[in-house]
């Protein structure tokens, strides 16, 4: 339960030094801690995915703090992309860390082979096609295993077959995911805000610009403490109307984590009703932020 619905309302990335990475000089990693806005317009860009070395950066924090999750923004990794991510603890000693992922797809499975149909070309990887991804923006998400402390991380990335021969992100999150003491209600909403133009012609004819539709999500929290009423709030001061967070469905599931988690906006401000203690209210509207 402690994966559901998690709540990240400080990017830590946005104060880290960040280092390495063989980027242009004129897209170069500080672009990774770019504000909402500008993700696809200034993205990070590592100039040859065929250099393992060159695609690899570090971040040190302020300080050493706790973390669980940690994406990487607008990415333009192929579906055959690997990533690896190392941390280390107080001592920030990447020679000696705390914790060391595999290399791991950039594209996980999301289905049982089980649940495909015999034959499909992703029966034997359960991983998405070309077409299903294409729906959403590019984001990695890697989450943690459990909540680690961490001074330094080490991200790196194995997108040798490429087809752009380059790599770009648009932007870094690390955060630390927190919940209510009793979470969200059941009836979360999925929303859908359409944006593509469709203008008719006096004959009838339709002529349409197509836009990428913008995700939402409705969330509703009836049996808040007065602590977690507090901390909603202040999460709420601090993103104002365009700050970003992340509001975080299942952080152990990869489907949901495809289809669900996003940079956003606060569209709809929390304003917690108080009432008797443990039963205050709250209802939240989160809009992606998709460029």
């Amino acid at each position: 339960m402690d994966e559901l619905g998690q709540l990240i309302d400080v990017n830590i990335a946005l104060d880290a030094t960040l280092t390495g990475g063989d980027c242009l000089p004129t897209l170069p990693l500080s672009n990774l801690q770019i504000p909402a806005g500008e993700y696809l317009k200034s993205p990070a860009r590592f100039v040859d995915a065929t250099d393992l070395d060159g695609t690899q950066f570090e971040a040190e924090l302020p300080w050493a703090q706790s973390i669980n999750l940690i994406a990487l923004l607008f990415t333009t990794l192929s579906r055959t992309a690997l990533f690896r991510l190392t941390i280390a603890g107080a001592d920030g000693d990447l020679d000696n860390p705390i914790y060391q992922g595999e290399w791991t797809p950039v594209v996980p499975r999301l289905w049982q082979s089980s649940s495909l149909d015999w034959g499909a070309p992703n029966w034997w990887t359960g991983q998405p096609l070309a077409r299903d991804l294409d729906l959403y923006p590019r984001h990695r998400w890697m989450p943690l295993p459990a909540r680690t402390l961490c001074k330094r991380l080490r991200v790196e990335l194995d997108d040798r077959d490429n087809p752009d021969g380059w790599i770009d992100i648009g932007g870094l999150l690390i955060g630390l995911g927190w919940s209510p003491w009793r979470n969200f209600d059941r009836g979360r909403q999925r929303e859908l805000i359409v944006r593509s133009l469709i203008e008719e012609t006096p004959s009838g004819r339709l002529i349409t610009e197509a836009r990428r539709p913008r995700r939402q999500q409705r969330v509703t929290w009836s049996m808040l403490t007065a602590a977690d009423a507090d901390r909603i709030t202040d999460a709420s001061i601090r993103a104002s109307d365009t700050g970003v967070v992340f509001f975080v469905p299942d952080l152990g599931d990869p489907a949901s984590l495809l289809r669900d988690c996003f940079p956003a906006t606060i569209a709809l401000h929390p304003q917690p009703t108080l009432g008797f203690p443990g039963l205050h209210t709250a209802t939240a509207t989160f809009r992606e932020v998709i460029a």
